[in-house]
């Protein structure tokens, strides 16, 4: 079994611009990997 874990850091000051990137650019080509049973944002 493997995992995958991504963890992002962004500046205090851009948490929205770093929210709106993550959910428009980085959860659609997770969930499209092979094995992407979840996803989560801890908002």
């Amino acid at each position: 079994m493997y995992a995958r874990v991504t963890i992002i850091q962004f500046q205090p000051g851009k948490i929205d611009e770093a929210n709106h990137i993550v959910k428009d650019s980085v959860i659609p080509v997770m969930k499209d990997q092979q094995a992407a049973y979840q996803v989560r944002n801890d908002k």
